[in-house]
């Protein structure tokens, strides 16, 4: 493909879906293949096309947390193969390609599918034509924390790639299938790459994986491992993408109190109920999550909290749902993620008789949603007129920002400055049921 003297130009379109680890690998897939010389870019699935005298590699980089990821993922995929041209390449990788290769290799027009344990080895098989497969379990875990850390990514907020995997056995989750056991990054090359984008002049990093509060590297957990980050580096912010409930021990609150780490967090819930959780195999109750949202309260004032939570869990009764419902309006929620259960192949669940209707399910949901849309709201409405430090990024025309406690805004003033990997004080002006908006505070005085 690549000696084709046909090709006037080879280019890569790269779509990425599901969470922040899968989008910090589709970009550094992206920066690998500008790096062998070939024109790439992240698209949305709507921006797929082909244009005249090029040759395109189309990499669609999947997600199967459920199966409206799968359906999302599959449709991108027929369209990227309906404006293929002789000589293009359609390749599959990601989560749902790791675990469902066989079903994904049947679509016509994919000519690869890269499990996530291969997916750093695709700039290789472009240029080769084929499909590189590692077996050996040591190299899996190197190949693991191979890619590429840019020191010139696109976003102003940095993802960095500190763990994988997941040892966990949620009887729900289909990604310990699609990730494998949980693995670590080494310390040193942690705080490594945080040292040179401070030089570089980034202000914050996201510390992403698919269970980043099982991080353990030669006996260093995260709360050891945030402390070592503290201590070796100036000034960046550090935000965390998630926590597991039951990772909240062993000095995490302590060093979660420091001023440098972002004043938002992630913890998946799940269900309300005790009953509901025990069937999902989530080793914590109730009781202990309230007890760890209400001290993640006493060390940040007013944080960002989110959390995730599943509707129509097999089993689930109306008084479980409701339970749902009032701890997160009880708790008060910055934000929530609303999933509407459905059976994922391999599974402990799948097992189990999916009897809530899909009429009720969907029920449910948009009861959820709805809720989570109105805490958003008030927690948003809370900081009206306050000041903020926010990171912006360029979208289209208009700079859109997140603060430090996770509230996106977007700039009314000073459009035509270049604000990137600047860390800025914004006051918040303007708050309605969808957008935050903010100015400047520099326009203020």
């Amino acid at each position: 493909m690549v000696n084709n003297n046909k090709v006037h130009t080879l280019s890569a379109q790269i779509v990425n879906f599901g969470c922040k680890l899968n989008q910090f690998e589709g970009e550094s897939l992206k920066e690998a293949l500008i790096e062998k010389g070939i024109e790439a870019r992240m698209v949305h699935p709507s921006e797929l096309n082909h244009r005249k005298n090029e040759k395109i590699v189309y990499i669609i980089n999947t997600c199967t947390v459920t199966s409206k990821s799968d359906r999302k993922a599959r449709n991108a995929i027929y369209k990227a193969a309906s404006l293929k041209r002789n000589g293009d390449l359609l390749i599959v990788t990601g989560c749902y390609a790791h675990t469902d290769a066989n079903e994904l290799r049947k679509i016509e027009g994919v000519d690869f599918v890269v499990g996530n344990f291969e997916k750093p080895l695709i700039p290789e098989m472009i240029n080769i034509g084929n499909v590189l497969k590692i077996d050996d379990i040591g190299e899996r875990d190197r190949l693991i924390f191979s890619y590429r850390d840019s020191l010139s990514p696109d976003r102003s907020r940095v993802y960095v790639k500190v763990q994988d995997g997941c040892s966990m056995r949620c009887s729900y989750c289909k990604i310990p299938l699609a990730r494998g056991k949980s693995v670590s990054r080494p310390v040193n090359e942690i705080i490594d790459y945080l040292k040179r984008l401070e030089g570089a002049g980034y202000h914050e990093a996201v510390l992403t994986g698919i269970n980043l509060g099982s991080y353990k590297y030669n006996h260093v957990g995260l709360s050891e491992l945030l402390e070592k980050i503290i201590v070796n580096t100036r000034s960046i912010g550090i935000r965390l993408s998630s926590i597991e409930p039951m990772y909240f021990k062993d000095g995490l609150f302590d060093v979660l109190e420091n001023d440098r780490i972002m004043p938002h967090f992630h913890v998946p819930l799940q269900s309300g109920s005790d009953r509901i959780l025990k069937l999902m195999k989530r080793p914590y109750s109730i009781e202990d999550f309230i007890e760890i949202i209400e001290g993640l309260r006493r060390i940040k004032r007013l944080p960002h909290l989110a959390t995730d939570i599943i509707v129509g869990f097999p089993t689930e009764k109306i008084k479980d749902f409701e339970n749902s419902y009032e701890i997160i309006k009880s708790l008060k929620f910055s934000s929530i993620h609303v999933f509407t259960y459905s059976p994922r192949k391999g599974t402990e669940a799948a097992e189990m008789e999916d009897d809530v209707p899909t009429q009720e399910k969907s029920k449910r949901s948009h009861m959820l949603i709805d809720l989570g849309k109105y805490l958003n709201f008030i927690y948003r409405s809370t900081f009206l007129d306050s000041l903020r430090i926010a990171i912006f990024e360029r979208h289209n025309k208009s700079w859109i920002g997140v603060t430090d406690n996770y509230i996106k805004v977007t700039l009314q003033n000073n459009t035509n400055l270049d604000l990137r990997k600047k860390r800025s004080t914004i006051k918040i002006v303007k708050v309605t049921p969808q957008k935050t908006f903010a100015i400047l505070a520099s326009k203020l005085e």
